[in-house]
């Protein structure tokens, strides 16, 4: 649902179970953090896939269709900027192996296109941390030079 302050009504974005991306293809419920386009046509929501990682469900409101991508935590929609409508999320990697010892996981922030195609790694920080909003230096400033912001935790970031 979304609230309109100014009216003070709700609306629904969208009631239907979201299909996991592996069997079995149950549906669930239920999310932990979600955004929407600034075109409003597109919800990201990050539903409980795993015990180590969510998925990012890419629902397009106006068909219905779904895309997931395993592995995402957090998402945020980039506004403002020549980036805007980009993402930013928190996904799970598994570091290369060396030296004999395995690769392990780590949880980087992405900057990804609206369909979540993968752009570049931006930050290996919290932002989100114990409800409320870690300092992240290096996520801040990369913000900064792309003259974007996101709404993390009830505060805009930069």
């Amino acid at each position: 649902m979304i609230y309109d302050a100014e009216t003070k009504k709700e609306s629904v974005l969208f009631d239907k179970p979201i299909p996991l991306p592996f069997p079995p293809s149950t549906g669930i419920c239920i999310y932990e953090h979600a955004d929407l386009s600034p075109s409003e046509g597109t919800l990201y929501v990050v539903i409980p896939c795993s015990a180590t990682a969510g998925c990012l469900a890419i629902i397009d409101l106006t068909t219905g269709r779904i895309k997931t991508v395993p592995g995402a935590m957090d998402v945020f929609v980039i506004r403002g900027g020549p980036k805007a409508g980009d993402l930013l999320f928190m996904r799970r990697s598994v570091t290369e192996p060396k030296g004999g010892e395995p690769g392990y996981p780590w949880y980087p922030y992405v900057h990804a296109r609206p369909d979540g195609t993968q752009v570049a790694v931006v930050s290996g920080e919290d932002l989100v941390l114990n409800n409320g909003n870690a300092p992240a230096p290096i996520l801040r400033a990369w913000l900064r030079s792309i003259h974007g912001r996101i709404f993390a935790s009830g505060e805009w970031i930069p």
